[in-house]
């Protein structure tokens, strides 16, 4: 049985770990990502892989802005959001390559919902940022936070 040998530094000694069993032919044809991780590769972070149904998250805000002007909300949502990265020192590429968004209806009233995958930051980030655009933004009633498997958190203006 042939195994694939990886070695790893951990507070600076040298780990060996066999993975048994490979298929050697499978792994030098489709790659070591294929192998090991056929859903996409797994979100690494301070040396913690995360991967599975708690990697990610969700952002919802919700805006006082009218529903019906989806289009036009969408772009004031994005320069909005431009904004807060500027003056808030915090970027949304920090929490993910890829982050999708769609707008949601909340009682009449426009909101998004951004879908994040794979967390690359820590959730503390992503609610202090979120944190900021809820106290910051004039437009923003309230935002919802989904991170990873921790409880969610409702933000309001007070």
């Amino acid at each position: 049985m042939n195994c694939l040998l990886i070695l790893t530094l951990m507070n600076s000694k040298l780990v060996f770990t066999c993975h048994a069993p490979v298929d050697l032919f499978s792994f030098f044809k489709n790659g070591i990502n294929e192998l090991f991780h056929p859903a996409g590769p797994p979100v690494v972070r301070n040396n913690i892989i995360r991967n599975g149904t708690c990697a990610g998250g969700e952002i919802e805000i919700f805006t006082t802005w009218n529903y019906a002007n989806i289009p036009e909300n969408l772009s004031k949502m994005d320069h909005n959001i431009q904004k807060l990265e500027k003056y808030s020192g915090i970027h949304t590429s920090e929490f993910s390559p890829k982050i999708s968004k769609e707008p949601m209806n909340f009682d009449g009233k426009f909101g998004v919902k951004y879908s994040i995958k794979y967390l690359t930051s820590s959730c503390d980030r992503v609610r202090l940022f979120v944190r900021k655009a809820v106290s910051w933004g004039t437009d923003i009633s309230r935002a919802r936070v989904r991170c990873e498997c921790e409880p969610i958190i409702v933000l309001t203006k007070s």
